[in-house]
């Protein structure tokens, strides 16, 4: 776990040791949900395979 800063244009920057073991790069997808009491979930997608599965 680390903590993160937005920039002024509202970007996140997930740290490197996490986008190699999640195997994010700049096309990944990832949904982001405000769940509640300040708690966001941002999760990995594949947009082909959830199209698939509708």
């Amino acid at each position: 776990m680390e903590i993160i800063s937005i920039d002024k244009a509202g970007r996140i920057v997930i740290p490197g040791a996490l986008r190699k073991k999640l195997k994010l790069n700049e096309s990944s997808r990832l949904l982001i949900a405000d769940v509640k009491n300040d708690l966001l979930i941002i999760k990995k997608i594949n947009i082909e395979k959830a199209g698939r599965s509708a």
